[in-house]
């Protein structure tokens, strides 16, 4: 039995799909803060067979009774179908509903970033058997019209300029392709790599405005070693070759310093490929290093090495398509 079935089995075993418990009206009312719940559950209708579970257990680990369709609303309305099966059974850890209980109530109180129906958008451009590539980034851009749930990218509404940043990539990009075309400087969605097999991630996938970094400790990161946990389970499983580029301290730890992640990596080395560099922040990649060739000190790794030619070259070499970096 596959990794992925396995998981998905054990998920379905820990909620009663005939016999949902009562709802608690307090509990409800406490966790969505609504006061017009009945006390009877509504007979909700999955949109996809892949949600084929109602209620918690009453004889599960949580005391308190959840419908399942309405606590994962969000996640099954925005989620692909192939990456739900992935992440299910993260959806009904503890940690999690924790999580959500803290998120659901941010955005009822505050402004947060990306909207709420694009939290999970990372998933929507790629299905799980084409990702080639990951690139993690810290947290979602907080100020307006940016954050959409893509690393690095940004919703182009309204704005005067880049996020230095993004800036600083496209200067890379262009040092790594003199020649490239259709590289839009002014504009920066980077969609357009996701559907070529690019997962842009955040290691946190919410913010509050104008507050960087204010929802870091909530759950977001364990959310993300699970799931990339997972994500190499299947392609170890599937026999499908990954590629991480990591830029900056934040995405360098998310990998390197998880033993049990690279415990998978070091297992299939043959099978993945990481590529590190400092972060394209002003700060980080205009701060001058040890040149490696010379050794003086007139190094900038953002700028002096070629990470995308670099990745290119190793999915070439794993009979993969390469990664057009253009943007339009």
């Amino acid at each position: 039995m596959s990794i992925i079935q396995e998981t998905t089995k054990s998920i379905v075993k820990k909620v009663s799909k005939t016999k949902p418990a009562k709802l608690r009206q307090s509990t409800l009312n406490a966790f969505f803060n609504k006061n017009n719940l009945v006390s009877k559950p509504t007979q909700v209708k999955s949109t996809a067979s892949y949600l084929d579970i109602n209620t918690f257990d009453s004889k599960d680990k949580y005391k308190d009774d959840i419908d399942l369709n309405e606590f994962l609303k969000l996640e099954r309305d925005n989620i692909p179908e192939d990456w739900f099966k992935l992440l299910a059974p993260i959806f009904t850890q503890d940690f999690f509903v924790n999580l959500k209980k803290f998120i659901v109530q941010e955005y009822k109180q505050k402004t947060c970033f990306p909207p709420e129906n694009e939290i999970y958008s990372f998933t929507q451009y790629c299905s799980i058997d084409n990702v080639k590539i990951i690139i993690i980034g810290q947290d979602p851009y907080h100020n307006d019209g940016q954050a959409h749930g893509l690393a690095f990218s940004i919703k182009n509404e309204k704005l005067k300029t880049l996020p230095p940043s993004l800036k600083n990539i496209y200067k890379a990009v262009k040092l790594n392709y003199p020649d490239i075309q259709n590289l839009d400087e002014t504009y920066g969605n980077l969609s357009k790599w996701c559907k070529q097999g690019v997962l842009l991630t955040n290691r946190l996938l919410t913010v509050t405005k104008n507050q960087p970094l204010s929802h870091k400790g909530k759950g977001w990161e364990t959310f993300q070693d699970e799931l990339l946990k997972k994500l190499i389970e299947y392609k170890i499983e599937k026999k499908q070759e990954l590629c991480f580029m990591l830029w900056g301290d934040q995405a360098k730890n998310t990998i390197l310093k998880n033993k049990d992640l690279m415990k998978l990596v070091n297992d299939n080395k043959e099978m993945f490929k990481i590529i590190d560099n400092v972060h394209p922040s002003p700060l980080s990649c205009n701060r001058k290093m040890l040149n490696p060739i010379t050794m003086q000190k007139d190094y900038r790794p953002w700028f002096d090495k070629r990470d995308f030619v670099e990745a290119n070259k190793w999915l070439s070499s794993k009979n993969m398509s390469e990664i057009d970096w253009s943007n339009r």
